[in-house]
């Protein structure tokens, strides 16, 4: 072999794995995008693109077993695809049935069911409670179920109330199932992983939607007028709900990029960084705005140590003005866009019409009709009957709600609500000692990305039209969960101190 040569090979080899599998896969993208480019026909490219998708998918569950399903039971390995399939819902498979849709999440959950009460009525035993260290949490969302159906009794519309005691149900045995069968720890970090490769591929989805204009049946641009098609929806309905989505999602990359081991880790979290940001300003979604920013103020303050936020202020700034100096007239023209956008959700003074003053209107007639109903709940799902029906305050034909929280107190009323909010800071709260307990051992990359998340989450809330039939909301509550009551086991069994 020529010397030349063979101190080529030893370069090579010198190189870590990880890098080469970078450079490879930058290579083999770069080529396929080449490719790609010179397809004009967007039918034909989206079916490179699938086949492709196909090829992509194949070769990572090849990895994706032996990594983190080797050794794994049936029900295990099922709750991972359901993780999986939830993240995409009934925007590509779904068969109508009656007034309810099937879709591969919902047939995966009925098979988790079906498994476990087949489970029952082998041993005679029912499922055991006794390992969990958050039964107060799952105790809450049982009752929280149970009042939902009693609520019905009185519901004005008990269609629309048994509709969304579907969502809250599934929604509740998403918690369960994460509860039971997710009991190590590196079930969460499948669950992480799943996360960040899903919103890697909704994000890739949303391209497609802002750059071809091309857009799923499912979604409200698919019929939309022209001027709207550069709108990203993914396999969402409308442009909020894909917003949330990444708003909630965005502190998942930032705490790979923190935390990441490998350079390959930290080339993924910049994507889903950067992709993330420009897709949720072309949504325009303004609450989303508002949720990234709160995010990142509760990041500076909560995650980071002292000398990481003195070397990130005196780095940070030089680059911010250097990028603002150098493309001056982008950043101004973006900054101005963004002002105006979220100066719009301030009172609208003389403008009836304005979204604002519509959603302040809604709040207002929620306001009454829990007050009408002395703090029970007017029953799920009923809310917009009850806006088209009985309205004191004009929300000029917008029946819609648009915020989780006042969503939860008005159908379900001030005990649910109380509960809820209670959980949900205390979920906050332990992540943020576990986390400080997990920075000393340097394995902090999930409770960061959660306590991020949760608290974008209050923010982001407020933005699409229903919470509760968005499957990310109770993947995200049930990750949490799931952290924590792992993390106590951990402790209980290890003695230490718990948070």
């Amino acid at each position: 072999m020529q010397p030349s040569l063979l101190l080529g090979v030893r370069l090579v080899a010198a190189v870590p794995r990880n890098i080469l599998q970078a450079i490879l896969g930058c290579g083999i993208s770069l080529t396929l995008a080449l490719i790609l480019a010179r397809i004009q026909d967007h039918r034909l490219l989206l079916f490179a693109c699938a086949g492709f998708l196909v090829l992509c998918c194949t070769l990572f569950l090849m990895f994706y077993k032996d990594e983190f399903w080797k050794g794994s039971d049936i029900p295990k390995i099922l709750l991972s695809l359901t993780i999986f399939s939830s993240f995409i819902g009934p925007s590509i498979i779904s068969v109508k049935v009656s007034s309810f849709s099937l879709f591969p999440y919902r047939i995966l959950i009925l098979a988790l069911a079906g498994i476990y009460m087949i489970q029952v009525l082998k041993t005679r035993r029912m499922i055991s409670f006794q390992n969990l260290q958050v039964k107060p949490i799952l105790g809450f969302f049982f009752f929280w179920m149970m009042y939902g159906i009693f609520a019905v009794s009185w519901s004005i519309s008990p269609m629309d109330s048994i509709k969304e005691l579907v969502y809250l149900i599934t929604g509740i045995l998403i918690i369960f199932y994460v509860l039971h069968l997710y009991s190590e720890e590196n079930n969460y970090r499948e669950f992480f992983v799943i996360w960040i490769l899903m919103g890697l591929f909704l994000m890739g989805i949303g391209l497609i939607n802002n750059l071809l204009q091309i857009h799923l049946p499912i979604s409200r641009i698919y019929s939309a007028p022209l001027y709207q098609k550069t709108i990203p929806t993914s396999v969402f309905v409308n442009e909020n709900d894909f917003a949330s989505f990444l708003a909630i999602s965005f502190f998942f990359y930032v705490s790979l990029i923190k935390n990441g081991k490998k350079y390959i880790y930290s080339i993924i979290g910049i994507v889903g960084v950067l992709l993330s940001l420009y897709l949720i300003l072309v949504t325009s979604s303004r609450a989303n705005y508002i949720a990234i920013a709160m995010g990142a103020v509760f990041w500076f303050l909560f995650v980071l140590k002292g000398r990481e936020r003195l070397i990130l202020t005196y780095l940070g700034i030089p680059a911010v003005l250097a990028v603002v100096f150098l493309f001056y007239n982008q950043m101004k023209s973006l900054f101005g866009m963004i002002a105006t956008q979220v100066l719009s959700l301030l009172p609208g003074g003389g403008d009836e019409g304005a979204s604002v003053n519509i959603r302040q209107n809604l709040l207002k007639n929620a306001k009454v009709f829990i007050e009408n109903t002395f703090g029970f709940g007017i029953s799920p799902g009923t809310v917009e009957r009850y806006m088209k029906e009985y309205s004191i305050f004009n929300t000029h034909n917008d029946f819609n709600i648009h915020n989780w929280w006042a969503e939860i107190f008005v159908h379900y009323g001030f005990i649910v609500f109380g509960g809820y909010v209670l959980i949900f800071a205390y979920l906050i709260y332990c992540l943020i000692k576990i986390n400080r307990a997990l920075q000393k051992e340097k394995q902090s990359m999930i409770s960061e990305a959660l306590m991020c998340s949760l608290v974008v989450f209050i923010f982001a809330s407020i933005s699409p039209n229903s919470f509760m039939a968005l499957n990310y909301n109770w993947l995200l509550v049930a990750f949490a969960i799931g952290y924590v009551n792992i993390y106590y086991h951990y402790v209980k069994n290890n003695g230490r101190k718990q948070c």
